[in-house]
C-alpha cells in the first residue's frame, strides 16, 4: 500500500511518516515500487500488524526538491529526517546505485568493481538500477518461452546463451560511452534488432544507429564518434574481466540495457524464423507485460541473487 493523493511538502511528508503506525519504504519510481510489492507478496507478508507503506518519491512535491533527480530527492528527504532528531526507525529508503564509486569525473571505470555500501535503513541496488537484477540469461530464455513460445526453438535458445556474454559487453559499452558523451536522453529506445551485429567474441552496432541518432539532433561527427567508441569498447577486451568475474550485468544502465538485450534477442529469434508479431514484442524497448514477468522472476530467486532487496524485505516484515 502507499499514500495517494496530492503531493506533500517535505515537512508534510516527514510529519506523515511520524504519524504512521506502520513502516514506510520510500523508492524512486514505478519499477521499484512494483518490484518491492512483488517481493513482499512472495515473502507472504501478512496484514496482521500496522500497515506497511511503499511510497514513490513523486509523492513529495516540495520546491526544495525541484531540479533534483529522484535519487537526490530521496537523499534530501533522508537528510531532513535525520536533522529533525526524531524517531524515524520505521522509515527506510531504496535508491539506484547508478555508477556511484565507479566514476572519475565524467569517465566510468569498469575495470574494477565492488558492491556498494549499505546504510542504516538505507538500501542501494547492487547494479546501476533495479532492472539489472534481471539481466540474466535464464530470465531472458524464460521470457522468450512465456511471451513468444511460437518463435522458440532449441537453436534460438542455444544462440542466445552463446551470445549473452557478448551482449552484456555491448550493453556495458553502450551504457558507458553514451553516458560519458552525455547522450543518455538522446539514445533511449533507439536500438532496433537489425542494428545488432554478432561476431565470434563480441557484438557491435550497425552504422544505421548513428543515422537515427542524428535524426534526434546529434551532429554527424559526434554520432559517428560515439558509435565508433561503443564498438571499440565492445571488442577491445576491456570488458572481458567484467564478464569472467560475473559483474558485467551490474554495470549496464537499466533502461539502455533493456533496449540492447531485447533488441538482440529479437534479432536472434528473427534469424531463426521467429514469428513477426513475436519479434515485435521481444524488441519493444519498454513493455509492461515484460516488466511484470521479470519482477515475478526476481521474486523467486535466491536471496544471494537479489541482495540487498532481500534484507529490505526482512526489515519490512
Amino acid at each position: 500500500m502507499a499514500a495517494t493523493g496530492s503531493a506533500y511538502s517535505l515537512n508534510g511528508y516527514l510529519n506523515l511518516l511520524l504519524r504512521r503506525s506502520g513502516k514506510t519504504i520510500l523508492v524512486e519510481g514505478v519499477s521499484d515500487y512494483e518490484l518491492m510489492h512483488r517481493l513482499l507478496a512472495e515473502g507472504a507478508l501478512q496484514s496482521q500488524g500496522p500497515r506497511l507503506n511503499v511510497d514513490q518519491i513523486a509523492l513529495v512535491g516540495d520546491r526544495a526538491l525541484s531540479g533534483m533527480g529522484n535519487k537526490d530527492r530521496i537523499l534530501k528527504v533522508r537528510n531532513e529526517a535525520t536533522n529533525l532528531g526524531r524517531d524515524f526507525s520505521k522509515f527506510a529508503t531504496l535508491v539506484d546505485r547508478e555508477w556511484d564509486g565507479l566514476k572519475s569525473g565524467e569517465l566510468i571505470d569498469v575495470s574494477t568493481w565492488s558492491s556498494p555500501q549499505q546504510g542504516n535503513n538505507h538500501y542501494v541496488t547492487v547494479g546501476h538500477s533495479i532492472e539489472n537484477y534481471h539481466f540474466r540469461v535464464e530470465c531472458v530464455i524464460s521470457y522468450l518461452k512465456y511471451a513468444a513460445a511460437t518463435s522458440y526453438t532449441v537453436e534460438t535458445e542455444r544462440e542466445i546463451r552463446e551470445a549473452f556474454p557478448n551482449l552484456l559487453k555491448l550493453a556495458v559499452a553502450y551504457s558507458k560511452v553514451n553516458a560519458e558523451a552525455k547522450l543518455i536522453d538522446k539514445c533511449g529506445k533507439l536500438i532496433e534488432p537489425n542494428h545488432v551485429l554478432f561476431f565470434e567474441d563480441h557484438c557491435e552496432i550497425h552504422e544505421d544507429w548513428a543515422v537515427k541518432l542524428q535524426a534526434r539532433g546529434v551532429d554527424v561527427v559526434k554520432s559517428e564518434q560515439t558509435l565508433a567508441a561503443i564498438n571499440e569498447t565492445s571488442r577491445n577486451g576491456s570488458l572481458d574481466d567484467a564478464v569472467s568475474n560475473g559483474y558485467s550485468h551490474w554495470l549496464v544502465h537499466g533502461h539502455l540495457g533493456c533496449n540492447v538485450i531485447w533488441a538482440a534477442v529479437a534479432r536472434i529469434a528473427s534469424n531463426n524464423g521467429g514469428v513477426a508479431d513475436n519479434i515485435s514484442t521481444l524488441a519493444r524497448p519498454s513493455c509492461q507485460n515484460r516488466d511484470k514477468f521479470w519482477q515475478d522472476w526476481i521474486s523467486k530467486q535466491p536471496s544471494s541473487e537479489i541482495w540487498p532487496l532481500n534484507e529490505l524485505v526482512d526489515w519490512a516484515v
